[in-house]
């Protein structure tokens, strides 16, 4: 996990992927089970970013891990990142996609490298922040 204090308020936390990463099962389960008691013994938790990359299809784990938020009521953000691989038409093609074969509403389209989707990513997170999820 890396902890990441923004302008001394609050805290992202990044927690391990499930998705790409090039670990074993075993490896993969101590992941989960350690998650999994961040988020339990975490009050203050007020939502999660889900990022995931859309020129990949979402995996039973990632669909498994924002069934998991929503059976906790942790409201959950999804940001697809590394938008400025795709083309406007992939990009609205895969994102169609991917809301059909999903649960995912809103999904936040982000760029690190052109910036696109920056300011919508910063209204979530204060969204977040000041909502009251109950976590």
């Amino acid at each position: 996990m890396n902890f990441y204090l923004i302008n001394g308020r609050f805290y992202i936390v990044d927690l391990p992927g499930f998705g790409y990463a090039k670990v074993s099962r075993e490896e993969r389960k101590s992941w989960e089970g350690m998650t999994e008691e961040y988020f339990r013994r975490r009050e203050s938790i007020k939502g999660a970013l889900l990022i995931l990359d859309p020129r990949r299809d979402m995996g039973e784990e990632e669909a498994n891990v924002l069934e998991w938020l929503n059976e906790r009521g942790i409201g959950c953000k999804v940001v697809f990142t590394k938008t400025d691989k795709l083309s406007a038409n992939q990009l609205s093609s895969r994102a169609a996609r991917l809301k059909r074969e999903s649960s995912i509403a809103g999904p936040v389209f982000f760029s690190a490298v052109t910036g696109a989707g920056r300011d919508l990513l910063g209204r979530n997170i204060r969204e977040m922040l000041e909502g009251d999820s109950g976590h």
